[in-house]
């Protein structure tokens, strides 16, 4: 089942949400055509803050976690892209904060939390000082 996505701009964040379900052995492809369109997306509008909110059921296996992370660097986002990574699934949480550190390995920034509050604190304060202070 294809991910259902909603893109909104909020101010200089494009706010990424995804439902549905994760099915076995799509969730590589679903996720590699999903932020294919938003890296288009932010290279059009200049934008450098992701906010993804994740609202799916099922857990990715390590494979398809790792598969995600990996492909960061395929899908052609602009190096000085910055995701905040909301996953409102706590059983799938262990994977993704596994595939950001695949990503992260690679030269990519980005977090992993649990509620959008602090997504947005953690992406506004890209702004000032550096936020791991």
């Amino acid at each position: 089942m294809p991910y259902n996505t909603l893109i909104t701009q909020i101010e200089d964040i494009l706010r990424v949400e995804l439902t549905g379900g994760r099915v076995p052995d799509q969730a590589v492809s679903e996720s590699i055509k999903v932020w294919s369109s938003v890296s288009g997306i932010c290279h059009e509008r200049g934008l450098h803050k992701i906010l993804a909110v994740l609202r799916l059921t099922g857990i990715p296996s390590r494979w398809e976690a790792f598969s995600i992370g990996e492909h960061a660097d395929k899908l052609k986002f602009e190096k000085d892209i910055r995701f905040a990574i909301v996953d409102y699934n706590k059983d799938s949480l262990p994977m993704n904060l596994f595939a950001k550190t695949v990503a992260a390995n690679r030269g990519w920034v980005g977090e992993v939390f649990e509620n959008e509050d602090d997504a947005l604190k953690w992406l506004n304060l890209l702004d000032g000082p550096e936020p791991y202070e």
